[in-house]
């Protein structure tokens, strides 16, 4: 993701150069014409783009710190006139800097209505750009798409680091909202593939009922690959409720693994936040006597916050 925090050098030093380009050819997409007006390069006029957003308060630091970060790489450039552009067959080149605002709202019932939408109001008509919110608030996907609806609003260009497909497809249409990422609901088909290609047969699937549109984009895209194939066919399908400030429906959860090891599925494919996810592999090692999968898929990552390795 564009925006995520770095904790590595050399994982930095892989991506450094990548999410800069990112950002410029997004930023490269903005209209030009306000260059003329503004800008006299000559006369040594400092360009500015204005871009920023509104994030909330529990995962700020992941665009505050790391957008800061490529603000001051991108500034940087060209003797820290910024990036250039050219347009056109004219020689003239405009060098452009970028200011970054942010805004937060508490992670509270009334967060987003009582603070967090009053200032994208009060924000947003003096962006150029805005850097959406993404992955790393969890669960904000709803605040993701009123913000996205308050930029389409002003003609503005939101860019997000959600993959999720509902993001974008829930209506209103919003043609000035993009993402860097991959559609996530297809995270699953090659792997799903493969299993077919080996002699798997059945496959059960267990993902959240959380209105995080990630785990259940995946989840539903998982069965819905399952159900087309014309050779796996799906045995269990089943959804683990979750709920910002309330424990996950543990009980659920069991009931849905015991299921898929009853139905002696080939594939199991979860869906889960981590500390969730965690919880099934010591039930999948209690149920070796019974059954063993051969092949089981999740979406969790070893790095970073929520990290598979303690």
């Amino acid at each position: 993701h564009l925006w995520w925090p770095i904790q590595r050098r050399e994982r930095w030093e892989e991506v450094d150069s990548m999410r800069i380009s990112a950002l410029l050819v997004i930023l490269g997409v903005l209209p030009l014409a306000r260059a003329g007006l503004y800008c006299n390069n000559t006369a040594g006029v400092a360009c500015y783009l204005q871009i920023g957003g509104v994030y909330r308060e529990d995962c700020a630091f992941a665009y505050t710190t790391n957008a800061a970060a490529m603000v001051n790489s991108i500034n940087a450039l060209n003797g820290g006139r910024g990036f250039g552009v050219k347009a056109g067959f004219t020689a003239d080149e405009y060098f452009f800097r970028l200011n970054f605002t942010a805004k937060t709202y508490p992670n509270t019932a009334d967060g987003f209505e009582g603070v967090g939408r009053p200032a994208a109001d009060a924000l947003f008509p003096t962006l150029d750009f805005v850097l959406g919110m993404g992955a790393q608030c969890s669960d904000s996907d709803p605040e993701i798409l009123k913000l996205a609806e308050i930029a389409e609003g002003l003609n503005k260009i939101l860019m997000t680091t959600r993959g999720p497909q509902k993001i974008f497809s829930t209506p209103p249409v919003k043609p000035h909202f993009f993402s860097i990422h991959l559609n996530s609901d297809e995270y699953p088909r090659e792997s799903l593939q493969q299993y077919e290609l080996r002699g798997m047969e059945t496959a059960s699937v267990v993902y959240e009922d959380s209105g995080n549109y990630f785990f259940e984009g995946v989840g539903e895209r998982a069965a819905q690959i399952v159900e087309e194939s014309n050779t796996m066919s799906l045995v269990g399908r089943s959804q683990v409720r979750i709920r910002s400030g309330e424990e996950p429906d543990w009980e659920a959860l069991n009931v849905s693994v015991a299921a898929a090891v009853e139905a002696k599925a080939d594939v199991l494919v979860l869906a889960l936040r981590t500390p969730v996810f965690m919880k099934v592999l010591p039930q999948l090692w209690g149920y070796q006597r019974d059954h063993v999968f051969k092949a089981v898929w999740a979406v969790n990552v070893p790095w970073h916050v929520g990290s598979l390795i303690p």
